[in-house]
């Protein structure tokens, strides 16, 4: 322990020799103080292992002579000094933390307790193959990695996702959620061919760079949810044929480049909620030909292409609500149910066909249907409507709700719809009851025609009514 100390301060000698000068100059310019306690203790640090184990303690080496020359001493010296500067354009690497065995932390399917939240460490699954020798010593077993179905990791932090995982264990669902996960990359999926599930919600990721999950290549469902997020690779989910869910509502995505989810060809439900995204393109689900659920309440969307679900012919729920800079609305579509309501939409054109429809607290003054024959339930509550005549051919139409649509006045004629079950015409600017339209629907249930200005009612209109 006398050698290394005096071996540091030789050390320590040579580097104020070098040091001076620019600890001067920056005395000059910055004001900063320079710590000869502080350059001799990172000497010291810097004659220790660049990898520690987390699992065995370090134990005293023995003293040995090192031969060095004062050249070498300040050319090393130097670079270390031009390293550090450069530290700033660059991230250096993050020193490995080796886990020997997860025997101590893991119980089944749990992992407590493991702790790395500096970007400079990366936790290392440094765990080797057991061989067992039998009992005659004659023959032996290699003991392959532990399968598991699902493994999670609870009161745990990694500040950047864990390297050979799964060199280590056999996973076909990892859960990681709430770990401040902040870097993930693709050296992380080697060996993640098994994976199926993984859930890395309510972490702190912020981009997501090409090929990242390109080694997991059955990944069946991704959950990137309450990270964030701001910047998408159009390479980001390169390899994930096999992918069906994908989540990544709640961050701040602005924007999703062309050709994001173009190897996504087997995915049946996106999420985007609550993100900050403007647009979408023609060319944004081209190959998403099974995507049967898109949800994205709560983004800024302000313009959406004609064609931007031309190729969805299994669309089953397109969810656009709360996006309250969307004022035009003109698609291509095949669709089950369409949900736009609040928002700021004044005119609505489906080309096409859709079935459920709610447009409800929106400003529509213009509303077609290419196809209203094909509506089942139709919401349209609070607008600024003032004519329906694009409903008169809704032949199918079972629940229509035109609520709170004060200028409408009255119901076009004729009426060719019939299959009328619920009618709400509260707060329509109404004079008289619709009686002709109402004449028609012999299954009509539900009648409400509150708040207009109806002054008398037949008494002969009643028989009209019989299954309210």
């Amino acid at each position: 322990m006398l050698l290394k100390r005096e071996y540091a301060h030789t050390l320590l000698f040579l580097a104020l020799f070098v040091y001076a000068p620019s600890a001067a100059q920056s005395e000059e310019n910055e004001g900063a103080d320079f710590d000869a306690d502080t350059l001799e203790d990172n000497i010291e640090l810097s004659l220790q292992s660049f990898e520690t184990d987390d699992n065995t303690p370090t134990n005293a080496a023995e003293p040995t002579t090192t031969t060095i020359s004062t050249t070498q001493l300040s050319n090393n010296f130097e670079v270390t000094h031009n390293f550090e500067l450069t530290n700033n354009l660059e991230d250096a690497r993050p020193q490995l933390r080796n886990i020997k065995s997860m025997d101590e932390k893991c119980l089944e399917s749990y992992c407590y307790n493991f702790h790395y939240g500096r970007l400079d460490e990366v936790a290392f699954f440094d765990i080797k193959t057991e061989v067992r020798i039998n009992k005659e010593a004659t023959t032996y077993d290699i003991v392959n990695a532990r399968n598991y179905d699902t493994l999670i990791f609870e009161n745990s932090t990694f500040a950047r996702f864990p390297l050979h995982l799964f060199y280590a264990v056999s996973i076909k669902e990892l859960d990681m959620r709430n770990c401040s996960i902040e870097v993930v990359t693709w050296e992380c999926f080697l060996m993640a061919q098994n994976l199926r599930i993984l859930l890395l919600s309510n972490n702190r990721l912020q981009v997501i760079t090409e090929s990242t999950f390109k080694y997991a290549s059955d990944l069946q469902y991704l959950f990137l949810d309450s990270n964030r997020l701001l910047q998408l690779d159009s390479d980001s989910f390169d390899g994930l044929t096999s992918l069906r869910y994908l989540d990544m509502s709640n961050n701040r995505l602005t924007q999703l480049p062309k050709g994001l989810f173009d190897e996504l060809t087997a995915l049946e439900e996106l999420r985007l909620d609550n993100n900050r995204i403007h647009t979408l393109n023609n060319q944004l689900f081209t190959n998403n030909v099974n995507l049967l659920i898109l949800s994205m309440r709560d983004n800024q969307l302000k313009h959406i292409d004609d064609n931007t679900f031309r190729r969805q012919s299994k669309f089953i729920i397109l969810d656009i609500g709360n996006n309250r800079e969307l004022r035009t609305l003109v698609l291509m579509l095949q669709l089950q149910n369409l949900i736009a309501a609040n928002c700021a939409l004044t005119r609505v054109n489906i080309y096409g066909y859709v079935r459920n429809v709610d447009l409800s607290y929106n400003h529509i003054q213009e509303l077609y249907f290419a196809q209203p024959e094909v509506l089942k339930t139709l919401t349209l509550r609070n607008n600024s409507l003032e004519q329906v005549a694009s409903l008169t051919r809704a032949t199918e139409l079972q629940v229509l709700d035109l609520c709170d649509n004060p200028q409408l006045g009255t119901l076009p004629t004729p009426w060719l719809a019939s299959a009328l079950k619920r009618l709400n015409l509260g707060n329509c600017g109404l004079q008289q009851l619709p009686i002709e339209t109402i004449a028609t629907q012999p299954e009509l249930s539900f009648l409400n025609v509150s708040h207009n200005q109806l002054r008398e009612i037949n008494p002969q209109n009643f028989k009209y009514l019989e299954k309210l």
